[in-house]
């Protein structure tokens, strides 16, 4: 986004956190032009899910009685995710989804839209666990039994707010501590951590894994490896 949008995964130390969006003169209208063009073209296809309206933007919240953190308005927000949603509707018919982040902060959205027009509106949430302070060693079953323990949390958090909820990014990218674990060992734990993590999205509507295919097959990233044997059952 003109202004950049920041990233709720990122720390806000980080050039990616930096969101000065809803300062730009001309940020929203090429936003809601770029999803206007997004759904004109594909609107209709078969093959399409649904419209995604940001990725994770940064969102300022209190963080006490007289202080916000960093990030953009949670007003601003609100409001470009209504104009973005029936903008896109207007091409998209209703048994397409339209998705809108959680920005990190699920129960900020519990009585967002919802009027009668909305129909079909899921929220995004993204549950990683190897850059943020709450991630922990998942070689020590401690630290695996809490990172799961958090995805049920968040997961939990978020369905009560009435929207169906979607883990729109995944990985089994995770801390590892001990520096003596080999890489098949550290391909074990990954196995593991991404099996308790499927089980866990159980209440999930879906979820997507951070990605498909990387360059070196790096099994915390690469759906390939990462599944594994899981692979086959997954596409069929």
């Amino acid at each position: 986004m003109p202004g950049g949008q920041g990233d709720s995964n990122d720390s806000p130390t980080t050039p990616e956190a930096v969101a000065e969006w809803h300062s730009s003169t001309n940020g929203r209208h090429v936003a809601l032009d770029v999803l206007e063009r997004l759904a004109e073209r594909y609107g209709e296809a078969e093959s399409l899910l649904g419209i995604e309206l940001l990725d994770t933007p940064q969102m300022s919240v209190r963080k006490s009685l007289f202080t916000m953190t960093d990030g953009i308005p949670a007003h601003y927000l609100r409001n470009f995710y209504r104009d973005a949603y029936e903008l896109v509707r207007s091409y998209m018919p209703e048994d397409k989804i339209v998705v809108f982040s959680s920005s990190g902060y699920p129960s900020e959205w519990k009585h967002f839209m919802r009027g009668a027009k909305y129909k079909n509106v899921y929220m995004d949430l993204h549950l990683y666990h190897y850059r943020d302070e709450h991630a922990l060693d998942i070689t020590s079953p401690r630290g695996l039994t809490t990172a799961i323990s958090r995805n049920k949390r968040e997961l939990k958090e978020a369905i009560s707010t009435g929207f169906p909820v979607l883990v729109g990014e995944w990985s089994g990218a995770a801390i590892f501590a001990n520096s003596s674990v080999t890489p098949e060992g550290r391909n074990a734990y990954e196995r593991v951590f991404i099996a308790n993590q499927l089980a866990s999205f159980a209440p999930a509507a879906g979820w997507f894994f951070q990605t498909w295919k990387t360059e070196k097959r790096i099994a915390a990233w690469d759906a390939r490896a990462a599944l594994g044997t899981l692979e086959r059952g997954m596409i069929e």
